[in-house]
């Protein structure tokens, strides 16, 4: 019987979230992901359209918040 490897790998993107649309986090041809501003809860996002076998393990913030309406 053989044993099926699984090769893990970090990747760290620094991005910019858009406070008014969704932001693509691109990690390469088949890794990705969207983030969008929930429109009913002020500074939350909400990540959708995952492409690819990832998991995604940390988020962290500059801690530059905006003001909600």
């Amino acid at each position: 019987m053989q044993k099926e490897m699984i090769y893990k790998a970090v990747f760290v993107q620094k991005t910019y979230l858009s406070l008014t649309g969704k932001t693509i986090v691109c990690f390469g041809e088949n890794l990705e992901f969207t983030v969008g501003i929930q429109k009913k809860v002020c500074e939350t996002f909400c990540v959708e359209n995952i492409k690819g076998d990832l998991e995604i393990t940390k988020i962290t913030s500059t801690g530059k918040f905006f003001k909600c309406p």
